[in-house]
């Protein structure tokens, strides 16, 4: 199970940089919000 969620840790955090990424020249701040959400629960979830 420990396995598992790191993976789903790492794909969260690559979802939420992927987001990032697409948005260098922040139009929206609710993408780049939702962007930095997702790193972060990728990263709980990989602890």
């Amino acid at each position: 199970m420990c396995k598992r969620a790191g993976t789903i840790g790492y794909f969260l955090m690559a979802l939420g940089a992927g987001l990032l990424l697409s948005m260098l020249v922040p139009r929206c701040g609710f993408t780049v919000l939702v962007a930095a959400l997702l790193i972060l629960l990728g990263w709980l979830v990989r602890r």
